[in-house]
């Protein structure tokens, strides 16, 4: 069991760890491409491609962020789980779950979103970087 435990944890941090690098990795794409900003605005429609890959960026840090904190609810609803589980059965012979365990789970299920969303948005926004940088290319 021991063992068991050990690697939950290892995999919560790792999980962590990833969500976090994954906000860092977005605030810093988002800054270098604040920064390197033309001059000169691009025209449509590579300005579209360029914004929606600044915003798809600024969605993907909160997003990271609120999914860093998934293995705390993950953990935490374990625990409650166990809590439930050493209850008395009704009368149909079912453990009643108690509001926390059903809050939980729903917080839990909107992280697992927010992780989905977070990912989904940093390859988008990396793909429409690259669609931006083909119409500049070829623009000129």
């Amino acid at each position: 069991m021991h063992n068991f435990q050990e690697l939950m944890k290892k995999a919560s941090e790792m999980y962590s760890d990833w969500m976090k690098n994954l906000a860092a990795l977005s605030i810093a794409a988002l800054t270098i491409l604040v920064s390197m900003m033309p001059d000169i605005p691009p025209s449509p429609p590579a300005n579209y491609f360029l914004a929606a890959c600044w915003l798809l960026l600024a969605v993907c840090i909160p997003l990271s962020l609120a999914a860093s904190f998934r293995p705390v609810v993950e953990s935490k609803k374990l625990a409650i789980s166990l809590l439930d589980l050493q209850r008395n059965p009704n009368s149909e012979g079912k453990v009643p779950g108690s509001e926390l365990t059903i809050k939980l789970y729903k917080q839990d299920r909107v992280l697992y979103i927010a992780q989905f969303v977070a990912v989904g948005s940093f390859c988008l926004s990396f793909i429409s970087l690259a669609v931006y940088a083909i119409i500049s290319v070829l623009a000129v």
